[in-house]
C-alpha cells in the first residue's frame, strides 16, 4: 500500500472513473510521499447502491447509483430484523436450558 493523490486530469474530464475499494490501478510511485493514481484499471465485478443524495424517499428527483467495491468474488448478505433476532436468541435460551446436563452425562 502507498498513499497517493488522484492526478489533477480526473477532476477535469466528466467521464472520468474515479477508483473505489478494491480497484486496480496504474500509478507513478513516489518513495518520498504520495503516489500519483494515473488510471484505473477495467472492472471485473462492481457493487452498486442506489444514492438519494441526502434527500427523504419523497423528495428524490433523480435515483443515481453509488459504486461502493469493485473486483470482488463473492458476497455474504447477512440480515435478521431486530425483532427476529430476539425471538431467536429466546428461543435457543430455551431449548439450551432444557438440554442442561441431558447432553454430557456420562
Amino acid at each position: 500500500e502507498y498513499p497517493a493523490k488522484l492526478k489533477g486530469s480526473f477532476y477535469q474530464d466528466p467521464n472520468a472513473v474515479f477508483p473505489i475499494v478494491g480497484d486496480y490501478v496504474t500509478f507513478l510511485l513516489n518513495p518520498q510521499g504520495d503516489s500519483t493514481i494515473l488510471s484505473v484499471c477495467e472492472r471485473s465485478t462492481v457493487l452498486k447502491r442506489p444514492d438519494q443524495s441526502g434527500h427523504a424517499i419523497g423528495y428524490v428527483k433523480t435515483m443515481v447509483e453509488q459504486e461502493m467495491v469493485a473486483n470482488f468474488d463473492y458476497v455474504f448478505i447477512h440480515y435478521l430484523p431486530p425483532f427476529l433476532h430476539y425471538y431467536l436468541s429466546l428461543y435457543f435460551l430455551e431449548i439450551a436450558s432444557d438440554l442442561n446436563g441431558k447432553c454430557c452425562q456420562v
